[in-house]
């Protein structure tokens, strides 16, 4: 709460402070473009979900609603998962088992011969990028002190999806090559991301 003889600090001002105490932040600065390398891997895989499914497996409407609602499901398991188990697990551990537990359900994405497996890998991504979120916006909100809170956690996420329109066009040129590398080059961020995480040592 601003105290009666605080001085009024414009949005400018604010807005520099909070960004400079985002970069200050060793470890919200290293999670930040952990979560990029991430979050690309996502948004070169989403936009192109139901198109994979109808134009490559040729799957009927049933099932795609069939995965959708799967993947919501484990989403909402990873989340009640989270909630009663998070705060029990080393948080490096986390972030490191979540990061691979990611890339596997990429991996078997990546057989698009087997609407099954694509939809157990699918469902893994939702489980384990539900739970990487909620450990992002916890160790955000835990290091930032109240009068950036909501600043840097709003400037942090709009950081990490920063690349996303430019990432979904991209995505449609890379499928026109080939399916199979736009599911590697998800891997590949996710790889990456992690390698972020132990060069960073936030583990």
């Amino acid at each position: 709460q601003p105290t009666p003889n605080s001085k009024k600090k414009n949005i400018k001002r604010i807005l520099s402070d909070g960004i400079k105490f985002l970069i200050n932040q060793h470890e919200i600065k290293w999670m930040v473009l952990s979560f990029l390398a991430a979050n690309i891997g996502f948004q070169l895989i989403i936009p192109m979900l139901t198109f994979i499914l109808k134009q490559r497996m040729h799957v009927s409407i049933d099932k795609i609603s069939l995965l959708f609602t799967i993947s919501s499901i484990a989403s909402i398991i990873g989340n009640f998962i989270y909630l009663r188990y998070g705060k029990k697990i080393k948080l490096g551990l986390q972030f490191i088992a979540i990061g691979l537990l990611i890339t596997l359900g990429f991996i078997l994405m990546l057989d698009l011969k087997s609407f099954w497996l694509f939809l157990i890998g699918y469902a893994i991504v939702s489980f384990g990028s539900v739970w990487a979120q909620a450990n992002f916006f916890t160790i955000i909100q835990s290091r930032t002190p109240n009068k950036y809170k909501g600043m840097v956690t709003s400037t942090s996420t709009s950081l990490t999806r920063i690349t996303g329109p430019f990432i979904a066009i991209l995505s449609a040129i890379i499928i026109k090559v080939s399916y199979e590398l736009l599911f590697s080059l998800a891997i590949l961020c996710m790889l990456l991301s992690i390698g972020i995480t132990l060069l960073s040592k936030l583990y």
